[in-house]
């Protein structure tokens, strides 16, 4: 969760870095205004929601956290997305537009990778770890938690706890198909090197 401006820094970096997004320049600008990223501006406003959420410290903080979360939910039903403030850690990668419903209740770990038509949603909580990968139309439900680099196959309903690591579920209900390593290790060489981009920028900003 996002307690203060490094972690909003960080949060915002680390989104741009999974998802292989070049830092804007000005002439990135202009190209921008004529062709927007939606999906970048989405990441954007959810994050800065998210900072004047948790971190608003007087009036005009207050203020302009009601300016962004009017921004956000217009963002977020052009595309959408409805996915509440505080739920997944640094590292949101979502690759496409479509459908994406998730519950408040629900928290997410970092570098999680959020295909389209995916839904997921808890009575009380659900907990999910590190680097997990949701696949198309996967269906998450029920109180449940998940470990780190787990990768959740497509189409799959998930409805129960699982404690392993490093592997695949799929299925309705969802079980145990293999072994998988997490998905930046398998998906190619320069998913690996963005989540170490984001490791060294994490030793950066909190070394001092």
């Amino acid at each position: 969760m996002i307690k203060n401006k490094t972690d909003y820094i960080f949060y915002r970096e680390s989104d741009r870095i999974i998802s292989g997004r070049n830092k804007k320049t000005f002439f990135d600008g202009i190209k921008l205004f004529f062709i927007p990223d939606s999906i970048s501006d989405f990441m954007t406003l959810l994050r800065t929601v998210e900072y004047y959420e948790n971190c608003s410290k007087n009036i005009l903080d207050k203020i302009k956290s009601k300016y962004f979360k009017h921004k956000f939910r217009k963002k977020s039903l052009q595309l959408g997305f409805s996915i509440p403030p505080n739920v997944f850690g640094p590292g949101l990668f979502i690759p496409h537009y479509g459908t994406i419903v998730i519950n408040s209740k629900a928290t997410v770990g970092a570098n999680c990778v959020l295909h389209t038509s995916t839904c997921i949603t808890a009575k009380d909580y659900i907990e999910m770890g590190n680097n997990v990968y949701i696949s198309t139309g996967a269906i998450i439900a029920g109180n449940l938690k998940i470990n780190d680099n787990v990768t959740i196959g497509a189409n799959s309903l998930l409805n129960k706890s699982f404690n392993e690591t490093d592997v695949l579920l799929a299925g309705s209900p969802a079980t145990i198909i293999k072994k998988r390593k997490a998905w930046y290790l398998e998906d190619g060489v320069q998913y690996e090197n963005r989540v170490n981009e984001i490791m060294e920028l994490k030793k950066k900003l909190y070394s001092h």
